[in-house]
């Protein structure tokens, strides 16, 4: 980044904000600042507006042809004057202010869109919404004279596009969740695909969330309980399951109601935004919902898929947050920008993503990528009950994922680190994880979830750390340490002191890999007891002599002298200190 420009060192500053390095897929170290914490809560924003998806289709009516252009490193490109050094970062090389456009502060928003629309205003049949650019024209040749004169524009003000998001002379583009062609608008079907591609319910259980989905826009549906009758006498105590013909049209039909005009509200930038995020054990869901006058939430876009493999084996905390980062990047042309209302239903997250913390350096590094990432939003979380969950359905009843949509992350490599650094067998960590009767608790909390509160003595110091404890491959981390079980933490033990190191460097060593309760204890103790050590540890300095000090006043200090016993009598001499000495027998 100082190679490049981006940044530089200054000497003092009053903001100082604190580094968060994420891993790249790449093996690489992304450096990110959580201004989350310091710069954005204070920060006079830059409320240039975004423009609005009907004024931007205005001034695309009556095209034939269409191109879209994205730029590289939007924020990036653009240089940013600090002059009070107010985008300061603290690094363990000193202190560092950006020079280019931080992703992240939240006044970029504002600042990137009203440098690109005073850019591109003089040009017609061009609209801008942030680093999307779209051009539209009736015939061939006006097209090209027109993507001839934004590329001068561009190329003028030193911007680079990215060439795999750039499309040219298209008949129809998808643009902010809808398709625009020669023939209109329309909109895009993956917003109501998550509901139209719902399978049927195969259990009680499945039907129960399908059925939640529903009741939660049912005021917008007339006679909704005589739709849902057929589905209704499924749930009856006693009643045997049987999925008829009945049951699969009133199915179908509640489908298509869902995604009708009477239940979907068209996107109003005016109105209060709310996203609703959800994962299962086999899903993740999302629904994005607007406030009307009469103060109902009514959906806007629904979105759903199914977990890879991979990320089947996340821990629950990992899945729900996998739901946020998900939705956020389908809707993140109506909710970037704009302050909306994030809802989840696992607590921790409303900590872990929430404004008034940073981001926790010991979290799983899963966490700290994608804390980066929502850190970018302008949102406020908040808590909501799985019963109220209006994407709970859409996480247990979700469609098949696209390629495009898995995120593409490396995995395990904290634990692969501390296998290959210390030598240990995560198979057999693995296993007496599973055998060990707290960490096998602990286990399941942090897949299910934790209990608010705690009385077991021997589970406090995990519970404290519950926020920051996740599973990687059947083993528990904190951080980028391994969790040890009783079984094994003897001969870790003695992996750690084979070089005989002594009590401070063997805590560095192990604080680096592995951790349990009461390790620093445990170290000490061997250290302590081991011959070689105390045979190789440095004698203590010799004292240098010390005379008695001078004194300061008569009669300061008194000196006394046996000898004996001499024919069963004692001799006792003595003195005190003053200006003229005084002895006897």
């Amino acid at each position: 980044m100082l190679r490049e420009g981006i940044i530089e060192p200054v000497e003092t500053a009053d903001w100082a904000t604190p580094l968060v390095p994420v891993p790249k897929a790449d093996g690489g170290i992304r450096i990110c600042a959580d201004y989350k914490v310091t710069l954005n809560p204070v920060l006079l924003i830059d409320k240039y507006p975004l423009p609005k998806v009907e004024d931007l289709f205005v001034g695309l009516s009556g095209a034939n042809y269409f191109s879209k252009i994205d730029l590289s490193q939007a924020y990036n490109q653009i240089e940013l004057e600090d002059p009070d050094n107010l985008t300061v970062i603290n690094t363990h090389k000193g202190l560092f202010k950006y020079k280019r456009l931080v992703y992240g502060l939240s006044s970029s928003p504002g600042i990137f869109q009203r440098i690109m629309a005073s850019l591109l205003k003089d040009i017609p049949n061009v609209q801008v919404f942030l680093d999307d650019i779209i051009l539209a024209s009736q015939d061939i040749k006006t097209h090209l004279l027109l993507i001839e004169e934004v590329f001068k524009k561009l190329q003028d003000a030193g911007l680079k596009l990215k060439e795999n998001k750039c499309f040219f002379m298209l008949n129809e583009v998808k643009y902010l969740g809808y398709i625009i062609s020669k023939d209109g608008i329309k909109v895009d079907p993956e917003k109501v695909d998550a509901v139209v591609k719902i399978a049927s319910p195969t259990n009680i259980s499945q039907l129960r969330s399908f059925i939640g989905l529903v009741n939660f826009y049912a005021r917008f549906v007339p006679n909704i309980s005589t739709v849902l009758s057929p589905l209704y006498k499924l749930l009856k105590k006693g009643i045997r399951w049987n999925w008829n013909t009945e049951c699969e049209l009133s199915f179908n039909k509640i489908k298509a109601i869902l995604c009708s005009t009477e239940v979907l509200a068209h996107y109003d930038p005016t109105k209060k935004l709310i996203l609703t995020c959800d994962a299962s054990p086999v899903g993740i869901g999302g629904v994005l919902t607007q406030v009307g006058a009469d103060g109902c939430e009514r959906p806007v876009s629904y979105i759903s898929r199914t977990l890879s493999p991979a990320e089947q084996n996340y821990s629950q905390i990992d899945r729900e947050a996998l739901a946020i980062v998900f939705s956020l990047q389908k809707f993140h042309q109506y909710v970037y920008g704009r302050r909306f209302v994030l809802r989840t239903d696992h607590k921790p997250l409303v900590s872990i993503f929430g404004p008034k913390k940073g981001i926790p350096m010991m979290a799983a590094s899963r966490l700290q990528r994608w804390s980066v990432i929502v850190a970018a939003y302008s949102y406020d979380i908040e808590y909501i009950n799985t019963t109220n969950n209006g994407a709970d359905s859409l996480s247990r009843l979700p469609i098949a994922a696209k390629a495009k949509d898995i995120l593409k992350y490396p995995e395990q490599s904290y634990l692969h680190y501390v296998n290959n650094s210390m030598l240990l067998d995560y198979q057999e960590i693995k296993k007496q994880t599973s055998r060990d009767p707290l960490l096998s608790r602990i286990l399941g909390y942090i897949r299910d979830g934790w209990p608010e509160h705690n009385e077991i003595r021997s589970l406090q110091p995990y519970f404290n750390r519950k926020t920051e404890l996740y599973e990687e491959l059947g083993c528990i981390m904190w951080g980028h340490r391994i969790v040890i079980p009783t079984n094994c933490t003897e001969k870790v033990l003695n992996d750690l002191h084979e070089c005989h190191m002594g009590i401070v460097k063997t805590k560095a060593i192990a604080r680096s890999y592995v951790w349990w309760a009461g390790i620093d204890e445990a170290v000490e103790a061997m250290c302590r007891g081991c011959a070689v050590c105390a045979a190789e540890a440095d004698a203590p300095p010799r004292r240098p002599p010390a005379p008695w000090p001078y004194p300061n006043q008569p009669w300061a200090r008194i000196h006394a002298d046996f000898l004996g016993p001499i024919d069963g009598k004692i001799v006792f001499s003595s003195s005190r200190c003053s200006n003229k000495m005084v002895g006897g027998i």
